[in-house]
Parts: C-alpha cells; sequence; structure tokens
C-alpha cells in the first residue's frame, strides 16, 4: 500500500501524466522492481486505486533505473520491460515515462515557502560555491600535472645531456689509450738507438 501511495504522489505531481492515465480507466496495473510488487486499478483521475483483481499489463522496471527516473533522467528503454497485454503495456509504459519528480514541491508542502525558498537557496548557493572549489582544483591538478611534464622533460634532457657527456669521456679515454701506445712506440724506438 505504500508503494501505491508513492506513486499515487509522483502522479499529483504529473498532472498531464494523469490525465493521459484516465483514459485507461479501469485497467488492472502491475509494476515490479525487484522485490517490489504493485498492483493498482487505474481510476478516473489517473490515480491507481488497490485491488485484488490479476494485472492486465505488469511495467518491469530495473532496479538499476529507479535512481535515474527519481533524479528526472528518462529511464533506458533496456531499463523497462513489459508482461502481459503488450500494447496496453508500451501505451501505459510511454505514460509513465513522462513522470518526474519534483522534491521541491514536497519541501515547499514539508516546511512552507518561506523555509523552502531559503533552504532553496542555500543549496544553490552551496552548489556553486562547490563548483568554484571543483574548477579551482582541476585548475591546480592541470597545473601540477603541467609542472611535472616539465620537470619530466628537463630530467630528460638533463638524462640527454649527461648520456653525451659520459659518450664524449670514453672517446676521450680512447683517444688517451691510443696517444699512449704511441708514445709507448715512440719510447721503445728511441730506447733501441741509444
Amino acid at each position: 500500500m505504500l508503494a501505491l501511495n508513492i506513486i499515487n504522489h509522483l502522479l499529483r505531481q504529473n498532472p498531464e501524466v494523469m490525465r493521459q492515465l484516465s483514459g485507461f480507466n479501469g485497467i488492472v496495473l502491475g509494476i515490479q522492481s525487484a522485490s517490489v510488487r504493485v498492483v493498482g486499478r487505474i481510476d478516473a483521475n489517473g490515480l491507481l486505486t488497490p485491488t485484488q483483481r490479476i494485472a492486465d499489463t505488469v511495467l518491469i522496471v530495473h532496479p538499476q533505473a529507479l535512481p535515474k527516473f527519481l533524479q528526472g533522467d528518462l529511464p533506458n528503454f533496456n531499463d523497462l520491460a513489459v508482461e502481459g497485454d503488450m500494447e496496453l503495456g508500451m501505451n501505459v509504459m510511454f505514460c509513465f515515462a513522462q513522470i518526474r519528480y519534483a522534491p521541491h514541491q514536497d519541501l515547499r508542502q514539508l516546511l512552507g515557502d518561506d523555509t523552502a525558498d531559503k533552504l532553496t537557496a542555500k543549496a544553490a548557493k552551496i552548489g556553486k560555491t562547490l563548483q568554484i572549489v571543483g574548477q579551482t582544483l582541476l585548475f591546480q591538478a592541470a597545473s601540477i600535472n603541467q609542472a611535472s611534464e616539465q620537470a619530466r622533460m628537463q630530467h630528460s634532457q638533463m638524462h640527454e645531456t649527461l648520456n653525451d657527456c659520459v659518450d664524449e669521456l670514453d672517446d676521450l679515454r680512447n683517444e688517451i689509450r691510443i696517444i699512449n701506445k704511441r708514445l709507448e712506440q715512440l719510447e721503445s724506438s728511441l730506447k733501441s738507438y741509444d
């Protein structure tokens, strides 16, 4: 019964959907998601009333689609399925796909207009502040990344320069060996003249 009341609450927030559903007056609809199973007869106002009759059609909502739905996003077609009368189910599903949850309406009813407006304004201000903080952090992360990239490039250049110096040092050592051999040969030949 609680699930039926929640569905009717959502329908009341969407009068156009209620009007469309009123055309299905008397049809018994089942709604199933995970372990929740609701059966209700659509009345002349487009709301669901409790019934013991078997559903003419059952709308099956994938459990992962519920958060999307409650955030006002359209569910994907593969998030939904229909059992029973397929044509009827598809028509009713298209009506239900238009439902949007408006939490600000609930806040107004619970807290009153002034308090809800103040709370909404504070939430918007906090949201803007968080956006600015997020953008600042992204900028700083990009700066750090750029600095580390520059440091990596400098390190790479220093490594190349050091390798070049080591290669030149090896070349100098080889030349010194060659010179030392020539000097030894020259000394040997000079000793033979003595």
